[in-house]
């Protein structure tokens, strides 16, 4: 009985697993507003669109940033916008939750 009992709930962890790993990121539903959460707080919006552009808004009184993102494979995506003085690219994980930054690990909320 136990051994059937562990038997069942490996069999539902690999389903579970094998759903969430081979789930599809396309542009369509990575697309959307994302936040940033930094230790002190709020901190960039970053709205993501179907066509590959982004539009970046800092806290505060500063101005909006376009730039581009693509989907790198099933669990990244990379950014690209102009800074000053230099170009900003940036990669991101997938989760469930939102987005990663590998650079900084902030998590990004997905509204």
């Amino acid at each position: 009985m136990i051994a059937l009992l562990v038997f069942l709930v490996a069999i539902g962890v690999y389903a579970v697993s094998t759903f969430y790993f081979t789930k599809s990121n396309t542009m369509s539903t990575l697309a959307g507003t994302y936040v940033e959460q930094t230790s002190t707080g709020q901190g960039q919006r970053m709205q993501l669109n179907t066509d590959g552009t982004l539009l970046v808004t800092p806290p505060g009184d500063s101005p909006h940033i376009s730039g581009t993102w693509k989907i790198l494979d099933n669990k990244t995506l990379e950014t690209s916008y102009q800074g000053i003085g230099a170009t900003i690219v940036e990669q991101f994980n997938v989760t469930d939750k939102g987005l990663i930054s590998i650079q900084t690990g902030n998590l990004w909320f997905k509204q």
